[in-house]
Order: structure tokens, then C-alpha cells, then sequence
């Protein structure tokens, strides 16, 4: 039992020494030596423990997600499925425009193919069990597809490309996105725009979320 507990703290440890890191360097610019010296864990003793940095890497994303979904539950506990994914997403990008640490960690993140692939099968499996629409079975994997690719578009240009688009406007343009492929009136993003602006979201510098209601 001892020895369960001390490689789950050892886990952790790591974990929360490359929360850091990726938000100091981002994730490609942080090595698995980097995460072994910041953690004074050693290599191979890191290699016991994850299955390579894509692992640590992924651990870190998928707990900021699901942090931010229990935070947002815990303050709008009345939200369905659907308008629980959606306000989650627009949490997410308001979070890559607006902090750039998180935005190069979600762009470079997301095109490992562990995370992209769950991340894509995540999306298809809300579009089948959602969306309304007529006519062939791949209606849900093909607006998966189109949806998972918008946001990283979005973040790439807002990280890269000089011409400068309000964040509202492209939280409003991905939300509509989202909801055309729904089958859902376009026009209602404007009700999670609103939502959106009821709270502070933010991201402490070990990638800790923070989502508080404003007074």
C-alpha cells in the first residue's frame, strides 16, 4: 500500500512539474530530460511511469478539460449535455485567444495523434447522439470531422497571422459552426456569448484553471 502511494505522489510530482514547463516552453519545446531535471525524477524512472512525454502531455490537457467542465457544472448545474459541450468548447477558445501559454499548448497538443483521434471520436460520439439531421450515416463522423478542425484553425491564426479579429467575433463564428452542424439556429450563440461573459476564466501558470462568476 505504501509503495502504491509513494508512485502515485511520484506520478503527481511529475505531472505538476510539466504543467509548468509546458506553460513556460510549450509543449514541443519541452523534453522529457527538461520534465527528469525539473522533477529530479530520473529518466528511465519516468519512462516507468508514462508511455513516452505524449502521455504526460496528454494527462495534463484531458485534466485541464475536465477541471473546467466540473467548474463550469458546479456554477450552472441546469445545463444539458449538448449546452454543456458547447459552452465547454467556447470556454476552450476563449482560453487559446486570450491566454497565449494555453494557446500553444492546445495547438501543439491536440495534433498528437493520441489526443487529436480521442479528442475526434469524443466529438462524433456528441454529433450522433445530437445532431438533427436527415440522410446518410456519416453525417455525425463527417461534422466531427469539420468541427474538430475549426478551433485549431482558429487558435493557428490568432497565434500567427497579423490580421488582428476579436475574440467574441471568433467564439461567435465557432459557435455557429457548431450549431449549424447541430441542426441547431445559429443565432442562439449568441446565449453562450452571454454566458461566457457572466464569468473570469483564466489559467494560472502551471496551467491551473480558474472559472469564477462575476458580482
Amino acid at each position: 500500500m505504501k509503495n502504491q502511494s509513494k508512485g502515485q505522489d511520484t506520478k503527481e510530482h511529475i505531472i505538476k512539474c510539466s504543467r509548468e514547463l509546458f506553460y513556460e516552453y510549450g509543449y514541443h519545446a519541452t523534453t522529457a530530460r527538461m520534465i527528469s531535471n525539473h522533477s529530479n525524477t530520473n529518466l528511465g524512472l519516468l519512462n516507468y511511469y508514462f508511455k513516452g512525454k505524449i502521455e504526460i502531455g496528454a494527462t495534463v490537457y484531458y485534466d485541464i478539460r475536465n477541471t473546467f467542465d466540473k467548474l463550469i457544472l458546479q456554477n450552472e448545474p441546469d445545463l444539458s449535455e449538448i449546452d454543456l459541450f458547447l459552452f465547454s468548447s467556447a470556454v476552450e477558445l476563449y482560453l487559446c485567444l486570450e491566454n497565449s501559454n494555453y494557446g500553444r499548448f492546445f495547438h501543439e497538443i491536440i495534433f498528437e495523434p493520441t489526443v487529436h483521434f480521442r479528442t475526434l471520436n469524443y466529438i462524433i460520439g456528441v454529433f450522433t447522439k445530437h445532431a438533427i439531421y436527415e440522410g446518410s450515416d456519416d453525417y455525425p463522423y463527417l461534422a466531427g470531422v469539420s468541427v474538430s478542425a475549426v478551433k485549431p484553425a482558429l487558435v493557428e491564426s490568432s497565434l500567427s497571422l497579423d490580421k488582428k479579429v476579436k475574440i467574441d467575433t471568433y467564439i461567435d463564428y465557432y459557435l455557429q459552426q457548431q450549431l449549424h452542424y447541430f441542426g441547431i439556429d445559429t443565432d442562439l450563440s449568441i446565449n453562450y456569448l452571454n454566458m461566457l461573459k457572466k464569468y473570469y476564466i483564466n489559467i494560472a501558470g502551471n496551467f491551473t484553471p480558474i472559472l469564477a462568476k462575476l458580482l
